[in-house]
């Protein structure tokens, strides 16, 4: 019986020493528990330093498992898994991060994090739209990492995404993508490709290739629109220009060269060199002649007036239309009742592109000639006559409902795709069936929607009675949405009056007409207004309506919108995912 008590008496001591060593020890941890935490984060963070994001996952998940309640080591773990590429388990580790810490719902670096390596991921991807939107993510991010991925999509096997990724660095100063594309100019073959770094070389300020530019526009075997991308570039390198430089380029042999003689006397604005536009109006080819009296009638010298009434009255005999109109053009600046006649000819002309033609330089002339636009708009058989001359009018007649009448039944009746017409300096509306040899665009339906909705502003301008049921009639009809980098890149504004419009729209009583409105609102301002409806029509959406609707609420770039971005990176498609990971980034750096 002693021997009992004394096992039970010797247990119990045993027992309680247990206790108070495991109480101890308790005690002790707590104490150094938040320098332990420190201690492993800063492990895991010198792995991020190191590029060494598999060592930095496994620290990461030796450190949850010791503390799970930890906010820093749940944070650290979710950005390996996002540097890993590890979507899913990111996913449900961002899940369970919010939920135990709410305050950190908007936590700057781990949603960052979250939506680069969902964009990391996707520039690996073998999906070519999958690459495309991290192009843009990279553009928007204003981050060395945005450049790491546009470089690489300068080297991407496939031509569109090389062409992509041009346009895009073309926007961006950085040496390491300056050195890549300076190197595609001279390897790259790709029509596609090679006019995009032609533009590049102008805006990121190549002035090594200026001599290259220049043996482009000098060569007769460059094509047409090439000539013109070297042209520009070439002025965006220019800092000035230098009369000898005149003087070499009007002299030289090539058409080419002297046509880019001109392009610089009007970029420049440069007076001094009235006298070689003289010669050039005489030039043998007629892009050259044109060029020539478009800038001699932009300079508007008054101390040769009679000579170029009389080069004007010569021009009007050339044997080139496009010259012709030039012509007219510069007689109605200098002797407005000659010009008037001439312009009278010209648009009761029966072929048709040339009564366009005629309309659109008769835009150009600007208050010169309201009086022969305000006999003809009316009157003119041909649709689009009249509605390069309402638009002249509409510029000049400020809040006349007549003119507003003739664009809105334009709008109403023409149904096939409007693209824009350049002569030179003239720019007017038509179509792709009357002007043939006009280069549109490669995205016909987006380049319509555009036009008609700068047309639709004009009649807000206006003061149109109309307006806001022409707009609604423009939204009911078209599936609205630009996507991609076009999307991204434009730069389309709405007039004040005419985004007041849109927005009264949001609360139309067809859900088609309010999201159509949100969605315009989207490019044209960065009205939050507009958010609330996104959001709500995103949920019974289609997936291409879904793509469009991520696309707008990203434009627009509110911080607010994140948490619902986060909430898209549960899709089960992993190109919606890639659009809200877009929109994060957007959102954070807007």
């Amino acid at each position: 019986m002693l021997k009992r008590l004394f096992f039970i008496g010797f247990c119990c001591f045993n027992l309680q020493n247990t206790i108070y060593a495991q109480g101890s020890l308790s005690f002790e941890s707590n104490a150094d528990q938040s320098t332990e935490i420190e201690r492993l984060a800063s492990r895991i963070h010198a792995h991020f330093t190191l590029y060494d994001y598999s060592s930095a996952y496994q620290e990461a998940l030796h450190a949850i498992h010791r503390f799970p309640q930890s906010e820093i080591l749940q944070a650290y773990y979710i950005r390996t898994l996002a540097f890993l590429g590890k979507e899913r388990e990111m996913i449900t580790a961002w899940d369970n991060y919010s939920k135990q810490f709410p305050a950190e719902i908007l936590n700057r670096q781990v949603i960052e994090a979250m939506a680069w390596g969902i964009l990391h991921k996707a520039a690996d991807s073998s999906s070519l739209i999958m690459r495309q939107m991290s192009l843009l993510a990279a553009l928007f991010s204003q981050d060395i990492k945005g450049i790491h991925i546009l470089h690489r999509g300068l080297e991407d096997p496939n031509y569109a995404i090389r062409a992509s990724a041009v346009e895009l660095a073309g926007r961006l100063p950085d040496a390491k993508l300056s050195r890549r594309v300076q190197q595609l100019f001279k390897e790259e073959k790709n029509w596609a490709v090679r006019q995009k770094i032609i533009s590049a070389i102008g805006s990121m300020k190549i002035h090594a290739f200026m001599p290259q530019l220049k043996a482009i526009v000098a060569s007769n075997e460059s094509l047409a629109e090439e000539r013109v991308l070297a042209i520009k570039a070439i002025l965006d390198l220019l800092d000035s220009l230098e009369r000898e430089e005149v003087l070499h380029l009007v002299q030289s042999n090539r058409a080419g060269l002297r046509l880019l003689a001109c392009k610089a006397i009007i970029f420049f604005q440069s007076a001094r060199d009235l006298d070689q536009l003289f010669i050039l109006s005489q030039d043998y080819n007629a892009d050259v002649r044109l060029a020539a009296l478009q800038a001699i009638g932009l300079l508007r010298p008054e101390n040769e007036k009679q000579k170029i009434i009389d080069l004007a009255r010569q021009a009007i005999q050339d044997r080139n239309h496009q010259v012709v109109v030039a012509a007219a053009w510069l007689l109605t600046l200098y002797s407005t009742e000659e010009g008037h006649a001439q312009f009278v000819k010209l648009l009761n002309d029966t072929h048709r592109e040339r009564c366009i033609s005629a309309a659109i330089g008769l835009k150009a002339t600007g208050q010169y000639g309201i009086a022969v636009s305000w006999q003809f708009f009316k009157a003119h058989p041909d649709a689009f006559v009249r509605l390069n001359l309402a638009l002249h009018l509409a510029g000049h007649l400020p809040e006349n409902q007549e003119i507003c009448q003739a664009i809105e039944k334009v709008l109403k009746e023409e149904k096939t795709k409007w693209c824009p017409i350049e002569s030179g300096l003239f720019e007017g509306i038509a179509t792709k069936q009357i002007f043939k040899k006009v280069d549109c665009e490669e995205t016909p339906e987006m380049q319509d929607q555009l036009i008609r909705l700068e047309v639709l502003n004009v009649l807000a301008i206006l003061k149109s009675v109309n307006a806001q049921e022409a707009i609604k009639q423009f939204l009911t009809e078209k599936s609205w949405g630009i996507s991609g980098t076009a999307a991204i890149l434009l730069l389309a504004d709405g007039d004040e009056l005419a985004i007041e419009l849109v927005q009264n729209l949001l609360n139309d009583s067809h859900a088609k007409v309010r999201l159509q409105a949100a969605l315009v609102l989207s490019l044209w301002s960065q009205e939050e207004s507009a958010i609330r409806i996104l959001e709500q029509s995103y949920v019974t959406g289609t997936q291409d309506q879904k793509c469009r609707i991520l696309e707008a609420i990203a434009r627009i770039g509110s911080i607010k919108s994140v948490p619902f971005f986060l909430q898209v990176l549960h899709e089960p498609s992993q190109t919606l995912r890639l659009i809200a990971a877009l929109g994060i980034i957007q959102c954070l750096n807007h």
